[in-house]
């Protein structure tokens, strides 16, 4: 059995570290933003960029406080200006299409005509 006294004192572990609330908040509001990227589309423009500044500010709070967090917060400012990229580019896509007249789709109506005679 070993002895749980080292010099006269009992062994304690030391406490864990805390891991920052802002990093945490960064990375979910980030991958948030990303998945609602799927969900709600360009309304995504408006959650990630919230993610990638807590990053940030989680970062340089990091810096000054003894807590854990680095990598999360590193994740958030990531994730968080990646999907703010996507959801312009998916915005610019929709007001393209919109302006384009979704010009993919024949502008002839005789295509038509003929779609419906064969289908009669």
């Amino acid at each position: 059995m070993t002895n749980p006294y080292v010099y006269g004192y009992p062994y304690q572990a030391p406490p864990p570290r805390r891991t920052n609330g802002l990093a945490i908040a960064s990375m979910v509001v980030s991958i948030v933003g990303i998945a609602g990227l799927c969900a709600w589309g360009p309304l995504s423009v408006f959650v990630s960029p919230v993610g990638a500044i807590l990053g940030h500010v989680a970062r340089r709070r990091l810096k000054t406080v003894e807590e854990e967090g680095q990598g999360m917060a590193l994740a958030g400012i990531i994730l968080g200006w990646a999907g703010l990229v996507l959801s312009l580019i998916f915005l610019a896509v929709i007001i393209a299409l919109i302006v384009g007249g979704f010009t993919f789709l024949p502008s002839d109506p005789s295509y038509y005509d003929e779609y419906y005679e064969e289908g009669s």
